[in-house]
């Protein structure tokens, strides 16, 4: 019989698909001052129709020396920017998206309006940075240098992680981070109003010093962090809230909302509570002890063995449908 038919020839291994052109936008970079404005929409070339867009998408400055560089309008989404110094620069409007900026030098720059999402800036310089208006969804800010940096007027903030984040003196003003992170965060003497951090995770966090107002925290979780002497104004809205191994002590929240928060243990001696509203909320074993609580709402709240020893308007609280045995409470 005839031998077997020989078995095909493997097939050829697929080439490699060709390197991308170098980014010819590189050649603006010439140290302190570069500008690369010129890397922006379309460009022209001859013999028609050569047209090519221009950007930075991807490129790679690791440690570049580009202090005081331009980089306004420029795409640089996927850029490569670990370690470079990029002190004093503008990046108006910069697409930044997924960049990567760790342990960069941004002292001073000019970040408004950039769109940041999911960049990294772990360890990076941002002293006095400006990131008004910026998109700041998902950016890792872990570790950074942020002391008085300008954080205003961001509406896109969700999932952003400031855990161990330096932002001493900083200025953070109408802005929307839901379900950020603070994970010993050095807040002390930051000033932040009107801004929205629901379900956020506040952990060990420093707060000495800080200003609050107009703080909306619902289903936030506050985690082994003195608010002691805290001023909370505005009112605050700390609704389901979650505290734990935290104090409220001589903290001044007056009106503010802790509707089913859940805080049992939690001190609030001496805190100035008046029209604070407790309803439904978990404050079991907790300390009201010469707390301000005149025309506060604590029906339906949880209150066995929470001290209401010498506690300021205790007449004037509702108490409608309380659970537990409350010590304190009988009025001379």
């Amino acid at each position: 019989s005839p031998p077997p038919p020989s078995p095909p020839p493997p097939s050829p291994p697929p080439s490699a698909p060709p390197s991308p052109p170098p980014n010819d936008c590189l050649r603006y970079a010439q140290g302190a001052g570069s500008s690369f404005v010129q890397c922006t929409g379309v460009t022209s070339c001859w013999p028609p129709p050569c047209r090519r867009s221009r950007h930075m998408r991807l490129v790679d400055l690791r440690g570049q020396p580009l202090r005081s560089a331009v980089f306004d309008g420029v795409d640089m989404t996927g850029a490569s920017l670990d370690g470079a110094d990029l002190r004093g620069c503008t990046m108006y409007g910069t697409n930044l998206a997924g960049a990567s900026l760790r342990g960069a030098l941004l002292a001073s720059a000019n970040l408004q309006g950039a769109n940041l999402q999911g960049a990294n800036f772990s360890g990076a310089e941002l002293t006095e940075t400006d990131f008004t208006g910026a998109v700041l969804t998902d950016v890792d800010f872990s570790r950074a240098l942020m002391r008085r940096a300008k954080i205003f007027s961001v509406q896109q903030g969700a999932r952003a992680i400031f855990d161990g984040a330096d932002l001493r003196d900083a200025q953070m003003t109408d802005n929307e981070m839901p379900d950020s992170s603070w994970v010993g965060t050095d807040l002390r003497a930051i000033a932040m109003e009107d801004m929205g951090l629901q379900r956020a995770r506040i952990e060990r966090a420093e707060l000495a010093g800080a200003r609050f107002v107009d703080m909306r925290m619902q289903g936030a979780l506050l985690l082994s962090t003195s608010l002691e002497g805290i001023n909370l104004n505005g009112p605050a809205n700390l609704s389901y809230i979650t505290v734990s191994n935290s104090s409220f002590r001589d903290a001044f929240l007056p009106g503010a909302l802790l509707v089913g928060a859940h805080a049992p243990g939690i001190d609030f001696s001496g805190a100035y509570l008046q029209l604070a509203e407790f309803r439904g909320a978990h404050l079991e074993g907790g300390s009201f002890r010469k707390a301000q609580i005149t025309d506060a709402n604590f029906d339906w709240a949880y209150l066995d063995s929470t001290d209401f020893t010498l506690a300021v308007g205790r007449a004037k609280a509702s108490w409608f449908g309380i659970r537990g045995s409350p010590t304190g409470l009988l009025v001379a």
